[in-house]
């Protein structure tokens, strides 16, 4: 396409030069007939380049006999021909050779026929080369992330030192790896975890169910801790149902009144509602970040628990022993327990406040622990 495009174009370049000379000989032999016309008739010889007929010699066709300026007829001879009277009935006859028109073009043409697929070899070999060049940091990428596989999450792809666009494809690349691998480290433990906490249950109640088969233990006793396990397991599997369907899917947002929502979930505790604050978000999901963050201050706090909703800020305090500032982060990732402050006797699943944080983070708020000026500590939820 490219050839053609460029064959078209020298073709209407040699044409358009062509006309452009033969324009130029046609001006140059007027020129030359109205010279002699005006020596002839001031009494001078006119230019040896120039016929003059006598009045009864017919002018070499084409001939203008009118008294007008030099005339450009159409004519079919090969050289360009002006013919111009005088006065005195003579004609003055001009003719431009036209061999020097020919020979360029002539010459022309001999340079371009060779030279246009010489020209087109060249850049194509120099486009190739070009191409290849610049591709081959993309062909080391492709190269690299094709050899990454899901144990060998650590590699990374080499970043080339030019700066330039595929240098940060290659950063970019990066970075994605880096959250990927973030991402499968975080699920494999959250797996690890789970299968731990459910061993738990299951191996205390398969303990039971074996007693009470071979007729050994109380039944009532043991039916009712069985109940509690399988209630616990029951809890555990909505837990984890419940952060898979939030990591996988949106939300449903309506407008939420925040204060009513927190009384109708926090019965039983001290409430420091403002009225009429609405939000953004999902009533069925805050309500159940609400009741989280009250179920979690209920275990730890020592004797008080206050919700508090401010316009934008929902905050949860209790008088408990807190939670220290190197441990913050760590509470919302799923089962963790701080030795001090968790047990798995207290009756969570230790999925509470990741659930708390997958809510946050779907709503598009924040979520954080700080002091509570009761002793313990304050989970504050903000919309700002």
């Amino acid at each position: 396409m490219v050839a053609v495009a460029l064959g078209v174009c020298l073709t209407a370049l040699v044409l358009a030069l062509r006309s452009s000379l033969l324009d130029a000989a046609q001006d140059e032999a007027a020129a030359r007939a109205e010279n002699a016309k005006i020596a002839i008739e001031q009494g001078r010889r006119p230019d040896s380049q120039v016929t003059v007929l006598p009045p009864t010699t017919p002018a070499p066709s084409p001939v203008t006999t009118s008294m007008a300026p030099p005339q450009r007829p159409v004519t079919t001879s090969p050289q360009p021909t002006v013919t111009v009277p005088v006065s005195d009935g003579r004609v003055v006859v001009a003719q431009v050779e036209t061999k020097q028109v020919k020979r360029a073009l002539d010459t022309l043409w001999t340079l371009l026929v060779p030279g246009i697929p010489l020209v087109l070899g060249i850049v194509g070999l120099a486009t190739w080369i070009a191409v290849g060049r610049a591709l081959r940091p993309v062909e080391a990428i492709r190269a690299e992330v094709a050899e990454i596989a899901g144990h060998d999450l650590g590699r990374r792809v080499p970043v080339p030192g030019s700066g330039d666009e595929i240098a940060r494809l290659a950063t970019t690349m990066n970075a994605t790896l880096d959250r990927l691998e973030h991402a499968v480290v975080r699920n494999r433990r959250f797996v690890a975890d789970a299968s731990h906490e459910l061993r738990s249950p299951i191996a205390a109640l398969r303990t039971q169910l074996e007693l009470a088969a071979h007729g050994q233990g109380d039944w009532s006793r043991d039916a009712h801790a069985a109940l509690a396990d399988t209630e616990r397991l029951q809890a555990l599997a909505d837990d984890l149902l419940l952060l898979a369907r939030m990591r996988d899917g949106g939300i449903h947002r309506e407008q939420v009144d925040l204060g009513q929502l927190a009384i109708e979930e926090a019965r039983g505790v001290r409430l420091d509602i403002r009225p009429d604050v609405l939000v953004d978000g999902s009533a069925r999901h805050l309500s159940r970040l609400v009741r989280n963050l009250v179920q979690n201050a209920r275990r730890h706090a020592g004797s008080t628990v206050l919700v508090r909703v401010r316009p934008g800020v929902l905050e949860v305090h209790d008088d408990g022993p807190g939670i220290p500032p190197a441990d913050r982060a760590r509470v919302f990732e799923p089962f963790t327990r701080l030795d001090d402050a968790r047990t798995r006797d207290d009756g969570g699943t230790g999925l509470g406040l990741a659930i708390v944080r997958d809510i946050a983070v779907a709503h598009g708020v924040t979520v954080r622990v700080a002091d509570s000026p009761l002793g313990g500590a304050v989970v504050i939820v903000s919309w700002t």
